[in-house]
């Protein structure tokens, strides 16, 4: 048996394949009945879509065969990976790449193949829509034009799944933002229209109208402020896609605590970096970036006196990076709401600064386009510790 090269743009062809979010999905009509046709126009017992992955193939559709899925090296369709066209295998037994192929020589006893390579528009090969028998046979060129057009119809089924998915994102993204222009931007600006009606009928006193102007400001403020969330979670969980690159986390780190550094003088505080020189991630820097200065700016906020830290581990499968603070802390229900969008948990920081919450939201959502996880830990009076990871 000879185990198929790996592509040469194996890395982005895999970024491509987890892009359609179609992986380990529930069966589908529409894909089902396309293998059916491809049984029946070349007249074999066993059709499949299969999907590539790093070290499998997966069947998002099959026909006379019971098993979800295969190791990446037994696979015919890891072959067509490299073809430019389908790749037929009239006799298996009588090919090197397959005679003693565990497939060939047991269950199911593959004989005859033809595989059509299921490519996207950007030219990347997810896998095939292939066919199977366990006789040899030839394939009629009008067979193989018909498999060559299906591969095409289940190509476009991909798009027009992902672009529902897309469409479903933006309609809860509108019904979220038409929530937050309802609650939390009314309150304050009710309250500055009504401050401004006073000014203007002379109810204020001079000696009221320092204060109530610094009132004023303060509500302008979490206007401000909650439209620049609205605006980032709109563009980064509404449509963005990830950009992923290797980049220094250490310099990105550098970065967000330069930023947020005037905040924690402010309040006395030490910003420590335990972040190693050097050290590389391969993620959406902006997204990292992002997080990284919400959960430092969160940090701050909720720390009267001692020390934020950052670190950040190297696992096998994922990066984890970690911001502790020595804060107020929370309860383990304060943390159940702090991701609840439709309820938002927010309170004033040590110095009563505001915020709307929106920020760890978008934070979470950034978290979850990178396959991982944010997790909390908290004790009431002692500080918190924000982790996060990022899939390899």
């Amino acid at each position: 048996m000879i185990a198929a090269p790996i592509p040469s743009n194996e890395k982005e062809r895999l970024q491509e394949l987890r892009r359609y979010e179609i992986l380990d999905t529930d069966a589908e009509k529409d894909l089902e009945e396309i293998v059916q046709l491809a049984s029946a126009i070349c007249q074999t017992p066993i059709s499949l879509v299969s999907l590539i992955d790093e070290n499998r193939q997966w069947f998002k559709a099959r026909l006379g065969l019971d098993v979800p899925e295969t190791n990446r090296d037994v696979a015919f369709c890891s072959h067509v990976l490299l073809e430019k066209d389908v790749m037929v295998v009239e006799n298996a037994l009588e090919d090197i790449r397959f005679a003693d192929n565990p497939l060939v020589t047991s269950d199911p006893n593959i004989r005859f193949y033809a595989g059509a390579p299921l490519v996207t528009q950007d030219g990347f090969k997810l896998g095939t829509l292939c066919i199977i028998d366990n006789k040899p046979r030839k394939l009629t060129e009008q067979q193989k034009f018909a498999l060559k057009t299906l591969s095409k119809q289940v190509i476009k089924h991909f798009e027009l799944s992902l672009q529902n998915k897309k469409l479903a994102q933006l309609n809860e993204l509108q019904n979220r933002l038409l929530s937050i222009l309802s609650h939390d931007m009314r309150n304050p600006l009710v309250g500055i229209d009504g401050l401004l009606t006073m000014m203007t009928e002379g109810d204020i006193s001079k000696e009221d109208f320092q204060d109530i102007m610094i009132d004023a400001s303060g509500q302008v403020k979490i206007v401000l402020t909650l439209l620049n969330d609205m605006m980032d979670w709109a563009k980064g969980a509404g449509y963005k896609e990830l950009n992923k690159t290797t980049f220094n986390l250490t310099d990105t780190a550098k970065k967000c605590i330069s930023l947020v550094k005037p905040m924690a003088e402010n309040k006395s505080l030490i910003l420590i970096n335990h972040i190693p020189d050097n050290f590389s991630v391969d993620a959406d820097e902006a997204m990292v970036q992002f997080i990284l200065r919400n959960l430092l700016t969160n940090a701050i906020k909720f720390t009267a006196t001692g020390r934020i830290e950052l670190s950040a581990v190297s696992k096998p499968d994922y990066w984890e990076i970690t911001v502790t603070d020595t804060g107020t802390g929370m309860t383990k229900e304060q943390i159940g709401k702090l991701l609840n969008a439709e309820n938002r948990y927010t309170t004033q920081g040590t110095q009563k600064e505001k915020g709307t919450g929106l920020g760890l939201l978008l934070s979470h959502e950034f978290i979850g386009k990178h396959q991982g996880t944010l997790n909390i830990k908290s004790t009431p009076g002692q500080g918190s510790a924000f982790s996060f990871t990022l899939k390899k």
